[in-house]
């Protein structure tokens, strides 16, 4: 059996870090060597030993996701095309000209219909761009042509009238597209990072690439995970990696499992639990400050099971062998950009399985025993079940009150099975 995770106290703030660390992950003052703190958790401190002064309220507001986000843009693109199409179209009607009105709104439709097709195919950062130099230049024409129409017909209000109305139609346009491409650069691509680069893209990562289910008792959609064989452990060219990462090994899973698409929410909790105990409420974040008994005990009672270490680390890559699945910040909810506090499920990009948070917001806990040197001693390449006993159970996948580092698919850890805490949820896997 290998020592537990040795956890040390920082002098400046009291928060709890990892004794590997040199200095303190929350306030970068230099770590103690002497005197460990010997726990079993990555965040053993609850809510009242991690004291702060400004306590996060829980959220009133519902939590938009980019799906949201990009609804909004789209919807600006769009709107700011028909509204300068439907402007020259008033104009022309008012000058008399019907047939000039018609075509105005044809063409508007035209494209805005050409604009839905470049905005869902194009790159996100093309929206600050491309479409506004192709709506100027189509619009400015459309404009062009209308005026000449309406010139033809000698319309009597004067040419005068029939040049500001249409030039009117392009510079709202115009200035729907600049607020749309500030929007798209601040707002969708900071939120999204730079490994989401189309809208909508996500829309169809939500929908997991292999079957899906909804658990009838909890609500939860679950993903299946088909059997295959995957490198466990340290991954290639990940420099954080600890020894309890190493080494790397291969690993076959011989049958395939379902595997909850999210965490557990609080919500699907008390479902089927009558209660959750969760430090921070909300429905739609993940259960939080239950143990391993409780965790088990959900899984039972919806039909499912823990997963082991094994399928849990399978599941998280998603097919990519890599530390991440995305950048790190599309991807996790970790200690440098959480707040400190859970978040909404599903509220990053999933992994290459349809997976959402699989790294950061909760540690999830797994079915197996914990042990430091598990991978040192070679155990079973096919299905391993983990230690045949132990003091500790393992917990994967980081969360938002731990560093970033955590948020690695190989960073393992383990925890007394009867401590519960604030970073502690879990996520149900079965046959």
């Amino acid at each position: 059996m290998g020592e537990h995770t040795v956890w040390v106290d920082c002098p400046g703030c009291n928060q709890r870090n990892d004794s590997d660390l040199e200095f303190c992950w929350d306030c970068g003052a230099p770590l103690p060597k002497a005197s460990p703190v010997v726990a079993a958790s990555p965040a053993e401190s609850t809510v009242a030993g991690d004291a702060r002064a400004d306590p996060v309220p829980p959220l009133d507001a519902p939590a938009y996701s980019l799906y949201d986000q990009d609804a909004v843009a789209v919807a600006t693109l769009f709107g700011g095309t028909l509204a300068g199409a439907i402007l020259m179209a008033l104009n022309y009607r008012r000058l008399g000209n019907k047939s000039a009105a018609v075509a105005a709104i044809a063409l508007g439709i035209a494209v805005t219909g050409l604009l839905l097709v470049i905005g869902f195919n194009l790159p996100s950062r093309a929206l600050t761009a491309v479409p506004a130099v192709l709506l100027v230049i189509a619009v400015r024409r459309i404009a062009k042509a209308l005026q000449g129409i309406a010139v033809a017909h000698h319309v009597s209000c004067g040419g005068r009238l029939a040049s500001r109305w249409p030039a009117f139609g392009v510079g709202v346009t115009v200035l729907a597209l600049l607020a749309l491409g500030v929007y798209a650069f601040v707002y969708v691509r900071g939120a999204a990072g730079p490994n989401v680069d189309r809208l909508g893209e996500n829309r169809t990562a939500a929908t997991p690439p292999g079957p899906s289910r909804v658990n009838a008792k909890d609500g939860l959609r679950y993903v299946w995970i088909e059997p295959g064989t995957f490198t466990m452990g340290c991954s290639p060219g990940d420099d954080d990696c600890l020894a309890r990462e190493k080494p790397a090994h291969p690993v076959t899973i011989t049958k395939g499992f379902w595997i909850g698409q999210t965490e557990v929410t609080q919500a699907a909790y008390a479902r089927v639990m009558d209660s959750h105990p969760s430090l921070l409420s909300g429905e739609m974040r993940p259960v939080d400050n239950i143990d391993w008994s409780h965790a088990k005990a959900y899984c039972q009672a919806v039909g499912m099971r823990l997963p082991t270490e094994a399928e849990w680390e399978y599941a998280a890559r998603g097919g990519n062998p890599a530390a991440l699945y995305g950048p790190l910040d599309s991807i996790s909810w970790h200690a440098g950009n959480s707040g400190r506090e859970t978040h909404t499920v599903a509220q990053k990009q999933p992994n290459g399985y349809g997976l959402y948070d699989m790294l950061g917001n909760v540690w999830e806990w797994v079915a197996d025993w914990y042990d430091d040197d598990y991978y040192k001693s070679a155990g079973p390449p096919r299905d391993p079940q983990g230690p045949e006993s132990g003091e500790e159970r393992g917990i994967r996948g980081g969360a938002a009150y731990y560093p970033p580092w955590g948020s690695r698919a190989s960073y393992r850890l383990g925890q007394k099975p009867d401590v519960a805490n604030e970073a502690a949820g879990v996520r149900c896997a079965g046959e």
